[in-house]
């Protein structure tokens, strides 16, 4: 009995380490990547908040772009709206701003309320295209730029190169900096 238990233990573990494989195999081959600072930000094909049509946003030859990624149940993501619509007044005539929001269809009504209730409106506002199969959710914009927390904000460039990039725990005064820099390119 406790052979059989072991091989079904020891097949359990094979398993895992398989599907584990697969899906890192997956995320190289163009699933989940980390867009990194001095990185061509891809152009990507987001939901508008205020018509749900599919938009694609490309960030070469235009104004620099601060581009928020957040979710409604992060508290983070809550606390820095505060921050991002003080950088969306301070800047609004030398940037573009868009935020990115991740939640499921099921909150996007939440979402909408959030988002006009809370000062994000003055934002180009998206939802990020989510993608269920059995065993994995895909995000087109959040897994293109390797946002693996939010909040996550980036900075890119009038010529679509990512100036600066924070996840989580976003240093504003960085950030500013960061903005001062760029739009003095």
């Amino acid at each position: 009995m406790c052979k059989k238990k072991l091989a079904l233990f020891a097949a359990l573990i094979f398993m895992a380490g398989f599907i584990w494989f697969l899906l890192a195999e997956s995320h190289a081959q163009g699933g989940v990547s980390n867009l990194k600072t001095g990185s061509l930000a891809p152009e990507l094909v987001l939901s508008a908040v205020d018509s749900e049509k599919d938009e694609t946003v490309s960030f070469t030859n235009r104004l620099p772009a601060v581009v928020f990624f957040w979710y409604l149940s992060c508290e983070n993501c809550v606390a820095d709206v505060k921050f991002m619509r003080d950088i969306k007044t301070k800047y609004s005539e030398k940037l573009s701003f868009i935020a990115i929001n991740v939640d499921s269809e099921e909150k996007r009504s939440a979402v909408k309320n959030f988002i006009k209730n809370n000062g994000l409106s003055a934002y180009k506002n998206y939802f990020d295209r989510i993608t269920y199969t059995a065993s994995t959710v895909s995000f087109a914009a959040a897994d293109k730029y390797g946002v693996y927390q939010t909040p996550c904000v980036f900075l890119i460039g009038a010529s679509g190169v990512v100036e600066y990039r924070a996840e989580h725990e976003i240093d504003f005064d960085e950030l500013e900096k960061a903005i001062e820099k760029t739009i003095k390119m």
